[in-house]
């Protein structure tokens, strides 16, 4: 079980990532349109260097940039650092919510959605960027998932 919630934790992490990039960049993290249509499609993670759209072995929470050498796998510019590090802060999370006893499904999932924008929320202030005025609230609602889940 706490396997699951430490990959679970890496891949919310990687997910905040996009979220953070993609609301500096005043994009939609949810949908993408293409320069060919109106229609919007879902927004998928790219290279933010050469653009290539990264495929599932680009993805795989803190292994990829550690088996690509930090690099990205098309033009080989370098990734920072922090991207792995903040998906080992999400497996973190859900290894001290794990051990706080968050196994009732209310709790869970309250802090399965909120975490993403929790990572996020101090990722932009690190970026020195304002979270949006919807990630306060996401932030706090995370903090008090697990304060429901400790006492």
């Amino acid at each position: 079980m706490l396997l699951t919630y430490i990959m679970v934790g890496l891949c919310l992490g990687s997910f905040s990532t996009a979220i953070a990039y993609r609301v500096v960049h005043k994009k939609s993290w949810i949908f993408d349109r293409p320069l060919d249509s109106d229609t919007p499609v879902p927004a998928r993670s790219f290279c933010p260097e050469c653009h290539h759209q990264l495929s599932i072995l680009d993805l795989v929470p803190v292994f990829s940039w550690v088996f690509l050498g930090g690099k990205c796998r098309y033009c080989r510019t370098s990734i920072p650092a922090r991207y792995p590090i903040i998906e080992a802060c999400g497996a973190g999370a859900m290894v001290l919510f794990f051990y706080a006893g968050g196994k009732d499904i209310l709790s869970l999932s309250i802090f399965v959605i909120t975490l993403p924008f929790c990572l996020a929320f101090f990722q932009l202030l690190y970026l020195k960027s304002m979270p949006p005025f919807y990630m306060f609230g996401l932030f706090f609602s995370n903090i008090l998932a697990l304060l429901y889940t400790v006492v």
